[in-house]
């Protein structure tokens, strides 16, 4: 087999990546890649794998087509299959496809989890002894997306699709999780972007909250401006950020805030509430230091449930399917529309049409008072009541 290392020109990576003390590529965050083209039947890729909990996949698309590689713990007695392991280095061999057609292919090797589970020390790629690689066909990007976020943010097993709606199991669905599928990832495909994803599943804003590195919890505020962060892989490592600048930041926290104590249900105007309050602030004008021209948007948490166990936004979304609930909703957020009064020549204009539609109905037999609404200022109804009936009833004709 051909190595191609992670240095080689390539290999376009994307992520918040750092060279290791070996000159690998350290991966921390979700969705963390590298593209490229090859050809031959078989894709491999060498790394080392930091482990902390969950199970470890790897993820890849080659020619459109997904796949997930699951990457062993030290704890597993064996290998599995497709799996060799260097026991002088640590590094592991995958095996990701091996009878693919002898044509150039397209591929993606991507991080599918957070670094909350795992890092990866990324060092190449393996192809046929026969096989060449190049660089992705289409040009690198000129948009580019950052993403500060929670699980949301990760895609954070959303391939759980059975337990849609359902309270999380007793069970480790740490396997379904793809940032492949985030939202993001999806946005940024569809816009052709280059995106970066700084988020970490159960993290709040402040540090001493939430749901990540429990019970010394860790926020945003510790993390955003790091390219390693959990104290269980390591020191942390701090990121420069000269090497990238978005045009568009977004802002995905609070959802886990309210862990353990949910202070601004409690007390909304409280103290706790302010300061929480002002950290956000503080932490917008932090991101807007680093990145001055940058687009930078905040979005509420989407996730808050019901007593029912379903997202708020999954019921708007289900109350939504048929057009005329979406457009009530829409109605009834409206502002009302401020009175105005009709000009002398259009009230005019108006009561002579009421009375000519007055007449038409009675000559036909018809009880329907068509003008009866028009002195109010509303748009005439569409049947009996509009110019062209209005100019048909005036000449005698009958308009149903």
């Amino acid at each position: 087999m051909q190595f191609i290392s992670a240095s080689d020109e390539s290999l376009r990576t994307e992520g918040r990546i750092t060279a290791t003390a070996d000159g690998d590529q350290l991966w921390v965050y979700p969705y963390t890649q590298a593209r490229f083209r090859f050809t031959g039947r078989t894709l491999a890729v060498r790394l080392r794998n930091h482990w902390n909990y969950g199970d470890i996949r790897l993820g890849a698309i080659i020619d459109n087509t997904q796949y997930s590689v699951r990457i062993p713990s030290p704890a597993e007695p064996g290998m599995p299959a497709g799996c060799a392991e260097d026991a002088e280095t640590d590094m592991l061999t995958l095996t990701i496809a091996d009878h693919l057609p002898p044509v150039e292919h397209e591929a993606v090797v991507f991080k599918r989890q957070d670094g909350g589970m795992h890092y990866l020390e990324f060092a190449g790629v393996l192809v046929d002894d026969d096989a060449r690689v190049a660089g992705p066909a289409q040009p690198p990007s000129e948009r580019r997306i950052e993403i500060y976020g929670d699980s949301v943010s990760c895609g954070e097993r959303n391939e759980a699709v059975l337990y849609t709606g359902k309270a999380d199991p007793d069970v480790d669905l740490s396997s379904y999780s793809n940032s492949w599928y985030s939202y993001g990832a999806i946005a940024a495909r569809k816009l052709g972007a280059d995106l970066r994803i700084i988020a970490q599943g159960g993290v709040p804003l402040l540090d001493g909250i939430g749901w990540f590195n429990a019970p010394d919890y860790i926020g945003m505020e510790s993390i955003w401006n790091r390219a390693a962060y959990n104290p269980a892989l390591g020191e942390p490592v701090m990121w420069d950020f000269r090497e990238y600048e978005p045009h568009v930041v977004v802002i995905a926290l609070g959802q886990n805030d309210s862990h353990p104590s949910d202070f601004m249900a409690r007390d909304y105007t409280g103290e706790t509430a302010a300061h929480w309050r002002a950290r956000y602030a503080d932490f917008i004008r932090a991101l807007r230091a680093q990145y001055p021209d940058a687009h930078i948007g905040a979005r509420r948490r989407c996730l808050s449930m019901t007593r029912t166990g379903t997202a708020r936004s999954t019921q708007w979304w289900r109350s939504a399917t048929t057009r005329r609930s979406h457009i009530s909703r829409i109605r009834a957020r409206a502002p009302a529309r401020p009175a105005t009064r009709a000009s002398s020549r259009t009230r005019r204009w108006r009561v002579s049409c009421a009375r000519i539609s007055s007449r038409s109905a009675k000559n036909c037999g018809s009880s329907e008072r068509a003008g009866s609404e028009r002195g109010h200022g509303r748009r005439p109804a569409r049947r009996g009541g509009g110019p062209h009936a209005q100019w048909l009833a005036a000449r005698g004709r009958c308009v149903q």
